[in-house]
């Protein structure tokens, strides 16, 4: 089990773990009541009633994946970069991007290709 303060209540807007949610899970197979769980663990009452209802539906207890705007560049194409960046140390960003654009057909920004190179832990010269 891992190390979790008892008596620390959680924020309102913070996400339960996923060793929280079964921690929940396992006190009340283990025949707590919600109101014991709550006194035990700190929980909000509804937070421990919805980690039950969605472990009876069948639902994992694993976060959910969160919808949002695609990776421009995906870890193919990230290894890709790297290995470009890594050959061409001293190239420019326009240059960079157009061997990473001859190599993978992804065409994005300057400015995203720098990012993902930061993402990476580059120390680029150009900047």
């Amino acid at each position: 089990m891992p190390d979790f303060d008892f008596n620390n209540e959680m924020s309102k807007n913070s996400e339960l773990t996923e060793s929280e949610r079964c921690q929940i899970i396992g006190f009340h197979k283990a025949g707590f009541s919600r109101n014991d769980i709550n006194k035990t663990l700190g929980f909000a009452k509804t937070t421990i009633t919805r980690t039950i209802q969605n472990y009876r539906d069948g639902k994992s207890t694993k976060t959910a994946p969160r919808s949002g705007r695609p990776r421009s560049i995906d870890t193919k194409a990230e290894h890709e970069l790297k290995q470009i960046v890594k050959k061409c140390k001293r190239a420019s960003v326009p240059l960079l991007n157009e061997k990473f654009r001859e190599k993978t057909g992804i065409q994005v920004s300057d400015r995203t290709l720098i990012k993902y190179c930061i993402r990476l832990d580059f120390t680029l010269a150009f900047q």
